[in-house]
């Protein structure tokens, strides 16, 4: 047993390595380049900032944050980032504060990346990928060579940080690239297109710049459109959700057979009974997500967009009589229900390895533990091929 989780975990490790490497190469829909400091004068400043106010040079900002030296950091390379409690968090809480009267919508669903995404550091340097940053034609003089890349994102395991040119930047830079890595997560884990220069205009806007009166990011085009759409939809549900349910009671009352006690005392009466454990358990599962009042339900923008898919299968079901024939629409629509349910990151198995292993790494222990060996492998294949460096 034991050499076959070993197996497991090192097929695990391999994809994973394999996943950074090609994200490197090419970023794809659920991967990053991260992002990118520029060097002006001798300091390394997040490009977001310097492309939005290159008089950020000139201003005497605060030092920012050294990441402790640790004994996983030095025997595997590796280690966690905890945000909770520091003086970055704060910051970003409190600009994000600062945007959320106006921009409700946009900030919840930022605030709820920043709770569900895993920030790691490693000693090493990362190769930079030259096209995966926003450039204005105005800023020519920025030459390549004076771009960094200060972080690495693929979404199943989370954001990897450079330390050395993490401690470069100061206070406000390492803000800004929390929140760029942030946004970037919201982005791709719902699935949408934002191009790179609305994410480093938009993390910009919200670390440098206060709403104007009545000015809204969420009327503004970050997500190309599709949160205008969504929050349409959302402002609609209360009453969708007032109909499903008057729907659903008048099937109920329809259909007093399928909701009635009834005698069990031959094969046919155990027939009826099954089919309205099936029925019965859907319409209980249903009740409950009808009788919610949208506010209580804290949902997100492309929740609602979730949940309108749902309330449109449940029409479709009740029309059609399918909730007593439990066939293959009341089935997707039960899937739906889960994954409406499933709004928090599971731990991958990814991630728990790396978790394990840096906790083995900080451990006094003199011998290395297998899920140590295998995490030093994967960082050892990648400075082999070339994704990291010292």
């Amino acid at each position: 047993m034991k050499f076959y989780s070993i197996f497991i975990v090192t097929g695990i490790c391999l994809l994973l390595s394999g996943a950074i490497v090609n994200a490197r190469a090419e970023a794809g829909p659920g991967t990053s380049g991260g992002g990118t400091g520029v060097s002006v004068n001798g300091k390394n400043i997040l490009l977001d900032l310097y492309v939005a106010n290159p008089n950020i040079v000139q201003q005497s900002l605060l030092p920012g944050l050294k990441l402790p030296e640790t004994k996983a950091l030095n025997k595997i390379h590796l280690e966690n980032l905890s945000l909770q409690s520091s003086s970055l968090e704060a910051k970003i809480m409190d600009r994000l504060k600062l945007w959320e009267k106006n921009s409700p919508e946009l900030i919840t669903l930022i605030k709820t990346a920043l709770k569900g995404i895993f920030f790691y550091y490693t000693d090493y340097k990362f190769k930079r990928k030259d096209d995966s940053q926003y450039i204005p034609s105005s800023m020519s003089s920025i030459k390549k060579t004076d771009l960094t890349s200060i972080a690495f994102y693929e979404k199943d395991f989370g954001v990897l940080l450079s330390k050395p040119v993490f401690e470069s930047l100061d206070e406000e830079s390492q803000a800004g690239l929390i929140l760029h890595e942030v946004i970037r997560h919201m982005q791709i884990q719902y699935g949408y297109q934002m191009s790179t220069k609305s994410l480093q205009t938009l993390t910009a806007k919200i670390l440098l710049e206060s709403p104007a009166e009545n000015e809204s990011l969420d009327e503004a085009p970050y997500l190309d459109g599709k949160l205008q759409q969504f929050i349409a939809q959302k402002k609609k549900l209360p009453t969708l959700l007032t109909e499903s349910l008057s729907q659903l009671y008048q099937y109920k009352e329809q259909n007093p057979e399928l909701f009635s006690d009834i005698s069990i005392n031959c094969n046919q009466a155990l027939a009826v009974e099954d089919q309205q454990k099936e029925v019965r358990r859907v319409f209980d599962i249903m009740v409950p997500i009808l009788e919610a009042k949208v506010d209580d339900l804290n949902l997100s923008p492309f929740d609602a967009d979730k949940y309108t898919e749902i309330l449109k299968h449940i029409g479709m079901l009740l029309a059609g009589d399918a909730l007593a024939s439990y066939d293959a629409r009341t089935i997707e629509l039960l899937g739906l229900m889960n994954a409406l349910q499933d709004t928090t990151r599971s731990a991958t198995t990814d991630r728990l390895l790396f978790k394990f292993a840096i906790e083995d790494a900080n451990k006094n222990t003199f011998q290395e533990s297998p899920r140590e060996e295998l995490v030093k492998k994967v960082m050892e294949m990648l400075i082999e091929q070339g994704a990291l460096y010292k």
